[in-house]
């Protein structure tokens, strides 16, 4: 899906009306959407609902354009395993001194496959287009565990996809097709944002924990679900890591678009500005810490690659993206055949 900056908030309204729809609960308990309805309990749902009202209100928002997406879909697929950690997160989402919490859309080109894909707990796939998260305490194991919980965002459509071929019924505690006609499935669409929560996926990610790049994590043989996780936990990672190297992404704020800001007044709805991430264009071929003792005698290329260097503002160190380039003095002449990994 592609996205627009100034256009953002209004979505946002849009996906706050979908939790305020009563028809929208009545959805999420037929379908048996488990996170909002652990124990079959209705007012427990009500109250799920009301705190995720609360928080999408305060969530600050984030865009990639379609550049910092296809870098971020790509670098994913090698980032290196290593614990999330409170410095990790983007330090424009903290709402609080206790709280980060933030919306962040992908935006990809049209007919690109550069989607990271999950499923929703069952057999359907969904494309991740957003992600929300805050940070969380909860008890795991007879201890307290803090981290993040995280939700997954897909295309209205495909949710309505998916519900014209299954449905789930809580009180058999069984599948059965359920086929929409067209006139079901305009009645879904007032009901469901254009970006909707993807039913039954959600996920928690401690700050203990390692997670593998999306490349890595799918040949480890883990339940595909838990591979679900990790991809769109990598993509989410390695964007905030490039959002945060110096030098290469700007990151603006964007007001948004003047209807939009009178509909959303007349609403009542959050005003605040889109945080747009765009991907600085290529300068020079030096990698970050890189020294100048090497010399070369010839050009040649050197793929995109991670690499960790000393972290100057908090101490330790610190994952850094270097991108593609061509590497060597001007003038000397250029190595064809193969490839270069720095």
């Amino acid at each position: 899906m592609q996205f627009t900056a100034d256009r953002l908030a209004e979505l946002r309204g849009e996906m706050l009306a979908q939790l305020y729809n009563e028809k929208y609960a009545n959805l999420l308990l037929s379908y048996a959407q488990h996170e909002y309805r652990p124990h079959h309990d209705d007012q427990s749902c009500a109250g799920r609902l009301a705190e995720d009202q609360r928080r999408l209100a305060e969530m600050r928002i984030g865009l990639s354009d379609e550049n910092t997406t296809r870098l971020a879909y790509q670098a994913a697929k090698s980032l290196p395993e290593y614990p999330l950690t409170v410095e990790d997160l983007p330090k424009w989402a903290w709402t609080d001194p206790d709280t980060n919490q933030g919306l962040i859309f992908w935006s990809v080109a049209p007919g690109s496959r550069e989607y990271v894909r999950f499923r929703d707990g069952g057999d359907d796939v969904y494309d991740l287009v957003a992600i929300s998260w805050f940070t969380m305490r909860w008890r795991f194991e007879g201890r307290w565990v803090e981290g993040l919980r995280i939700s997954c965002y897909t295309d209205r459509e495909q949710v309505i996809a998916s519900l014209s071929e299954a449905s789930f019924d809580p009180d058999r505690n069984r599948a059965y097709p359920m086929f929409l006609d067209t006139r079901a499935k305009a009645k879904l669409r007032t009901i469901l944002a254009p970006v909707t929560l993807a039913l039954r996926r959600e996920m928690w990610s401690p700050f203990t924990e390692c997670m593998p790049g999306m490349g890595e994590i799918t040949k480890l043989g883990m339940d595909p679900h838990m591979t679900d996780a990790g991809r769109a936990m990598a993509l989410l990672r390695t964007t905030w890591l490039l959002m945060d190297q110096p030098g290469m992404c700007d990151v603006e704020e964007v007001a948004p678009h003047r209807n939009s800001a009178k509909r959303l007044a007349r609403e009542r709805r959050p005003l605040d500005a889109v945080r747009l991430i765009r991907l600085r264009p290529t300068a020079g071929a030096d990698e970050p810490g890189e020294g100048g003792g090497r010399s070369y005698s010839c050009r040649f290329t050197v793929n995109g690659h991670w690499r960790e260097i000393e972290d100057k503002r908090n101490g330790g160190k610190r994952k850094v993206w270097v991108r593609g380039h061509i590497k060597g003095p001007a003038g000397a002449p250029f190595k064809t055949g193969e490839k270069v990994y720095a």
